[in-house]
């Protein structure tokens, strides 16, 4: 008979001298804790609401700041795989009439205002020798961006194989490809301890990037309001679903999430500085 991995402790006197009787007035210390705890949150909470009255007012044509709306119900945006929020990225890309979400996110200094609209193609799942990329754009100027977009796959380092492939695929000049990969915040940590593994250029982006460059686009560009209208969706789609924001009901204001705060405030602070 195999011996129970707790045998070890049967032969230990271990009997108390007394019995321990607890009173409810013993727990008490841990309601103090508790109360500590939001006391040191108090302060970043209290900015995040002044942030969003904010952008409720700015976001008034759309019904006020998405984080105000509970995205975790709304079914008419697929995103129940990686694959759906590669598509969803695309389409804001492809689908710009001036460039501008593209040129923040991945900071193309070379796409001005004035050759925005010239998007050559975007290729989705362009594959190569037996290897499939996420996401490849070319604009008219020359400059190619290959994006892997990562939602949790903690297998980081194929991003390198795959981004050969595309290059050897595309045979672009190396002054104008651009290599990105897009991950949870979560994920960073585990990408900057392999980032120089390979001799390839590979930039990070977290998914709290796409959530700001959203937010500048819709205060900032001149997009119409049907690619507004998507985008918004999709940024409560974000913070909520990918970020782990909370919903906030907008008459009682209280929030929910305090691991979240940090990334609260800087998508709500970065998003009102226009860069154009």
């Amino acid at each position: 008979m195999v011996k129970s991995k707790w045998d070890v402790f049967r032969n230990w006197d271990y009997q108390l001298p007394h019995k321990i009787v607890f009173s409810d007035k013993d727990w008490s210390v841990f309601d103090q804790l508790i109360e500590k705890s939001e006391k040191c949150y108090e302060k970043e909470k209290i900015e995040i609401i002044d942030l969003l009255d904010e952008w409720n007012i700015r976001l008034k044509d759309y019904g006020g700041d998405s984080t105000y709306h509970n995205w975790n119900k709304f079914r008419p945006l697929r995103l129940d795989r990686e694959e759906d929020w590669s598509d969803w990225l695309e389409h804001l890309v492809v689908s710009s009439k001036t460039g501008f979400f593209s040129r923040i996110l991945f900071k193309l200094g070379g796409l001005t205002k004035g050759n925005a609209l010239a998007l050559d193609f975007a290729d989705r799942e362009p594959s190569y020798e037996e290897c499939r990329g996420d996401l490849v754009v070319k604009w008219k100027n020359g400059i190619y961006v290959h994006v892997e977009v990562k939602t949790g796959d903690p297998n980081l380092k194929k991003t390198y194989n795959t981004a050969r492939r595309m290059r050897d695929r595309y045979r672009a000049q190396d002054s104008l490809w651009r290599d990105f990969i897009l991950l949870l915040s979560s994920q960073a940590s585990q990408w900057l301890e392999i980032k120089d593994a390979e001799n390839i250029k590979i930039e990070y982006l977290t998914w709290e990037d796409v959530a700001i460059s959203i937010r500048k686009s819709l205060l900032f560009s001149a997009e119409p309001v049907s690619w507004k209208a998507w985008a918004y969706s999709f940024l409560g789609a974000i913070e909520q679903k990918l970020l782990g924001h909370p919903y906030i009901d907008v008459e009682k204001k209280r929030i929910s999430n305090n691991y979240v705060l940090n990334s609260m405030i800087q998508i709500l602070r970065e998003g009102m500085k226009n860069e154009e």
